[in-house]
């Protein structure tokens, strides 16, 4: 079989694979097993092998430990990271899970385990990474067979895969495998096929992360974003964090649920009522779903109206204010077709005509939907029934949400916007 070592999906901080376009590749390639080793998290590697079980997964997770990184494998429970590296092993050991050294002789790079730790922990190592398609130096590969081979420890051959291009180049042909010591049986009888990284990929990778749209901003917008920012706070304006947001949300979810109302569904307007309404059927373990709706947007790459300062009064004058439902719920969802009661979500309730839209979707015989906004910022109507904040005052200097691309987290909450819908 076909097997790929070392992989970081969008669930890995630095990670832009997809799951469903890792599923795709893998199909495409004839890879029949994926090893995935986010850092410092397991939920990708579970959502996948939840969805996919025709491609075999082994859970990894590559951890960062107080003195480097160790990589687990055939692991249920994340391990905490920061803790020491024999702390991190005992763990990985509860879960009678594998240890394996990446990378272990990289002294490029700052998260390689450090020599004292290395030695320390040797006798508790079941793999070592004789060969990183991302190492820059193929000295380091070599140092790091010669260790495996001096300490008598199993070799495995990683891709350490951050962006689909990268995956399926490196490969191990082993037989079948289903428990951690199988696996090991199997690697030691696999047959490698280790590609570097090419410089071309790496340059061409970084420019598009530079200047394309690989990554949620290129340069030249983070630029443009950051004069923005800066304009903004200069006129008293502001930014909420992603934290603020999810005390804003429990802050929702109390209110609901005192109020004695239980809904069916969850439905969010996005882009602002996304992250909210993902959070408060969650806490209410209720299904969610998301409509689109929409005022005329006058754009510049990809950042629209909200996101450039002064942009708004063009776009009225221009265009016009009147919002629009771009996109509803689908006819055919049995979630929504059923749902009796349904809690629509937003970000903020100004004059009300955005939520108008969407409960004109929603209304129909013997549906009762009840309105929940982050914040009240003027005398909507409709008016919400529950609301985390009223600041009904001065809308233009009100902070700005993480959604705003002008927001200092609008990275992060694009990346968790990502792994939620995956």
């Amino acid at each position: 079989m076909k097997c790929v070592f070392h992989i970081h999906t969008i669930f890995s901080s630095d990670g832009f694979i997809r799951l469903e376009a890792l599923y795709e590749k893998a199909c495409r390639t004839g890879i029949h097993a994926l090893v995935i080793t986010d850092h410092n998290c397991i939920e990708g590697a579970l959502r996948f092998r939840t969805r996919h079980s025709d491609i075999q997964v082994v859970v990894g997770e590559e951890i960062d430990t107080s003195e480097g990184e160790v990589i687990g494998l055939f692991l249920e429970q994340p391990i905490q990271r920061g803790l020491t590296p024999e702390e991190t092993v005992r763990q990985i050991r509860q879960q009678n899970g594998l240890v394996c050294l990446p990378h272990p002789c990289d002294r490029f790079r700052p998260s390689t385990l450090t020599e004292g730790a290395r030695q320390r922990l040797l006798k508790q190592v079941d793999l070592i990474e004789v060969f990183n398609a991302g190492t820059w130096r193929s000295q380091y590969d070599r140092d790091a067979a010669a260790l495996a081979d001096r300490a008598g420890i199993p070799r495995i051959w990683g891709s350490d895969a951050h962006n689909l291009e990268e995956l399926g180049r490196t490969y191990m042909e082993m037989p079948p495998f289903t428990t951690p010591q199988e696996f090991l049986s199997s690697v030691k009888a696999a047959a490698a096929t280790p590609v570097k990284v090419a410089l071309r990929q790496r340059i061409v990778s970084r420019w598009r992360k530079m200047f394309g749209t690989a990554d949620y901003l290129n340069l030249w917008e983070r630029g443009f974003l950051a004069v923005q920012r800066t304009m903004f706070r200069l006129i008293g304006g502001g930014h909420v964090p992603l934290t603020r947001v999810w005390e804003m949300s429990q802050s929702l979810v109390e209110k609901v649920r005192q109020s004695g109302f239980q809904p069916d569904l969850v439905v969010g307007i996005e882009s602002g009522g996304f992250l909210p309404a993902r959070w408060l059927a969650e806490a209410l373990n209720v299904p969610c779903r998301c409509l689109r709706v929409s005022h005329p947007q006058v754009r510049l790459g990809r950042m629209d109206t909200d996101d450039m300062i002064g942009a708004l009064l063009i776009r009225d004058t221009l265009m016009g204010d009147e919002p629009v439902l771009i996109a509803g719920l689908e006819e055919g969802d049995d979630v929504s077709r059923r749902a009796g009661k349904i809690l629509l979500v937003d970000d903020d309730a100004t004059s009300g005509r955005t939520l108008r839209v969407a409960l004109d979707h929603l209304s129909k015989e013997n549906v009762e939907v009840k309105l929940a906004t982050l914040r009240v910022l003027g005398n909507s109507t409709p008016f919400p029934h529950f609301f985390a904040q009223d600041n009904r005052h001065f809308v233009f200097r009100h902070h700005r949400f993480p959604w705003i691309k002008h927001s200092p987290e609008y990275r992060r909450y694009a990346r968790l916007r990502e792994q939620m819908e995956s």
